[in-house]
Parts: structure tokens; sequence; C-alpha cells
């Protein structure tokens, strides 16, 4: 875990749940889930009875949830948790939960700016929530806007004109067809 966490910079944590969800194995040691969940690091939006009924379905080997803010030790982290039940081509007991910082996720796309203006967000196409970490942009709703029907028709570049009356270049990009639509 520990080395998995120092590899990769944009992991905030790397923790596994062990099968009947009562302790929780993390680099710093072994805690009771509940615990864990509730004074150590606090999703937001997935609390302990989230991660005690946590189910796959049938055909999942991973799951990517939503982007929420974790508390920990009093400071706030926007995170994208992945949660995997395999390793390789085995398929494990307990759920491996690995936390993707966002705010590193961003930063690091600041070297594929196209201007110096260039801001990085993340969005769900069935949701239509996007997700970034600038100041008052963290979790907005746009489903009703015709930028939403321009990214879920797979346009990459298109003009917009902003709710401020300014004009925006956008390109997007999604690698697959991802059935959780990121």
């Amino acid at each position: 875990i520990k080395n998995l966490k120092s590899t990769f910079d944009y992991i905030d944590k790397v923790f596994v749940i062990s099968k009947d969800k009562n302790h929780v194995l993390s680099s710093e040691g072994i805690s009771a889930a509940k615990t864990h969940f509730n004074a150590f690091y606090c999703y937001n939006d997935y609390s302990y009875d989230y991660w005690r009924n946590f189910d796959f379905f049938n055909s999942d080997t991973y799951r990517i949830l939503s982007p929420t803010i974790i508390n920990e030790n009093g400071q706030e982290k926007q995170i994208i948790p992945i949660i995997s039940r395999q390793i390789g081509s085995s398929k494990i007991k307990n759920l491996i939960v690995v936390n993707l910082r966002l705010d590193v996720i961003t930063k690091n796309s600041e070297n594929f700016k196209y201007t110096p203006n260039t801001k990085f967000y993340i969005m769900n196409r069935y949701t239509g929530r996007i997700y970034s970490n600038y100041e008052n942009q963290s979790d907005i709703s746009i489903t009703e806007t015709n930028l939403y029907t321009n990214l879920t028709k797979n346009i990459n570049t298109f003009d917009y004109k902003g709710n401020d009356g300014k004009k925006y270049t956008v390109f997007s990009y999604s690698s697959t067809d991802s059935p959780l639509g990121y």
C-alpha cells in the first residue's frame, strides 16, 4: 500500500476493506471500519453504512465512484474513489479502495494546456455533473445547457458562449464510452 501511494502522486490513500467489512487495512495500520470512515477518513458522500453495504454488479471488477470531498484530520480534499475486487486475473474477497486526488490530477493536466487560461474539468455524462478543483466550481450540474448537449454528442472541439457572455473554445476528450460515464 505504501509503495503504490508513493509511486503515484495523485493517489491520496489506498486501503483494503475486509470481506466482513469490519476492518480497514491502510498504511497507518488496521482499524475498525466504523472508526476509519467516521473518524479517520470521512467521505462527504460515502458513509460507513455505504461501505458496509457496498456490493458490486456481477460483471464489475472495479467501480469508479463520483468525486466527493473527504475530511482527514481537519483537511478537506476532493477525491475520486476507485474500488476493485480483482488483482490481475484473480478475484479477491476484500475490497481495494484507491482514492485519487482531483487537485493533483488537475495540476498534472497543466502540462497539456492549449492556452494559459485553459481549465481542466471531469464530467459524468449521465448525471451532468462537472467536477474540478477550481474555487466555486467543484460540483456543478450542466444538464440543461448547450455545453452538456455538445459534450454528450462527443463533439471534440466547439465554441461555447458562457452565462458570463464570454466565448470559450471547448476541447473534450473521452478515451472510451465508459459505462460509468466519465
